[in-house]
């Protein structure tokens, strides 16, 4: 080998501050690399997009205008239907399910403190 003769003391010395140089410029790096990347992240974040995106045609804003006036009127007549189908239901089926009800919240699945039959008998 043609490499001076350095004694391993020195070498481990060498190797010791240069992991000590390496470490500490890590230790004062990383503060200013999160800094720096928050503040491209916020920029991006900000900045106007790169991309235009196209307009929406005429035809599509009111296909969902009908769709929504569709929906609601669709809402409102199910829940009509439903809501006479739920008055012509026989009283003792109605009681059945009230009583179950009433089992489930006081067996304490529910959280409120007065229970559901305080609620329903006056």
């Amino acid at each position: 080998m043609n490499t001076p003769k350095v004694s391993s003391d020195k070498m481990n010395a060498v190797r010791q501050s240069g992991r000590a140089v390496a470490s500490s410029g890590l230790r004062l790096a990383w503060p200013q690399n999160v800094l720096r990347n928050l503040g491209e992240w916020s920029v991006v974040l900000v900045r106007a997009p790169r991309v235009r995106t196209p307009q929406v045609p005429a035809g599509t804003i009111a296909a969902i205008l009908v769709a929504l006036i569709v929906m609601v009127a669709a809402m409102f007549l199910i829940d009509t239907a439903a809501s006479a189908w739920a008055r012509s239901l026989p009283r003792w089926f109605i009681d059945a399910f009230e009583q179950i009800t009433i089992l489930v919240w006081e067996a304490g699945s529910c959280s409120h403190s007065d229970s559901l039959s305080s609620v329903l008998r006056p």
